[in-house]
């Protein structure tokens, strides 16, 4: 199969992929961060819900981020937060400097909660797309 034939296909894959998951963010990402708790994940940054010491916005910070494949150390920046009660608050993470290692990490964060986005997998689901269309017609 041609490129230019699975393009149409992953164009439009994604796009519902990313209506369903927020703006290509991935909700209750399997994904465990030193920080807190992930909200949700994408390929630029991160929303987490913390406890304690609540960061200020700009700064730089260290965190591990771990899942089925492996534990990666990256380095972020506090996008904004917002302070919940006494005890907990949300903020949002943008991911710098990313070693090919933690690239890997991310995409397999994305595997691991969409599934089988594979080309091999995406031309599966055009032929049974087709299959579909064709029945019905």
């Amino acid at each position: 199969m041609r490129l230019t034939e699975i393009l149409p296909y992953l164009y439009t894959h994604l796009m519902s992929i990313e209506r369903r998951a927020g703006g290509g963010r991935i909700n209750r990402a399997p994904a465990k961060c030193s920080l807190g708790k992930v909200l949700d994940i994408s390929a630029t940054g991160m929303r987490l819900r913390g406890s304690g010491i609540q960061p200020r916005k700009q700064q730089l910070i260290r965190f591990t981020l771990a899942c089925s494949h492996g534990v990666y150390q990256m380095v972020g920046q506090v996008a904004w937060t917002k302070r919940l009660n006494w005890v907990n608050f949300d903020m949002g993470v943008n991911f710098l400097e990313l070693t090919p290692e933690a690239a890997q990490g991310l995409n397999a964060i994305v595997r691991d909660a969409l599934g089988d986005m594979t080309i091999e997998g995406m031309e599966a689901e055009k032929r049974n797309m087709h299959e579909r269309a064709r029945i019905q017609d």
